[in-house]
């Protein structure tokens, strides 16, 4: 029986299971929430999310988007928004690729990992 992508990456050492357990949930989940994929794509801190967080609760934001007033408040630019949504959309990722864009993983370990499974 051929070893799952996941117990692979962990296995050989180029992610751990925490980080896997992480990547599983997310794909579960299907569509992420922005913040959560702003923080893991390094574009704001964890503090930057709950400051949008806590703006986007006020009377004056309501109704305003998060990346809007992510933006508004100077966290991120154009380009940063327009990934992270075209992230967003996608994030119902192959587990590899998903691994790949929250970078636990890189293309070549991925590659390698498919190598072997394929030898296996």
């Amino acid at each position: 029986m051929r070893a799952k992508f996941g117990e692979m990456v962990v296995s050989m050492g180029f992610v751990s299971q925490e980080k896997l357990d992480e990547a599983i949930e997310m794909q579960r989940k299907g569509r992420t929430n922005i913040g959560t994929v702003m923080h893991h794509l390094n574009f704001l801190t964890e503090a930057q999310v709950e400051k949008v967080v806590q703006v986007q609760a006020s009377d004056e934001s309501k109704g305003h988007r998060f990346g809007e007033i992510a933006m508004g408040l100077g966290f991120l630019d154009d380009s940063q928004l327009e990934q992270a949504v075209r992230y967003q959309r996608n994030s119902k990722a192959v587990l590899g690729d998903l691994l790949i864009e929250l970078g636990y993983l890189t293309s070549m370990q991925r590659n390698e990992v498919i190598r072997e499974q394929i030898a296996g």
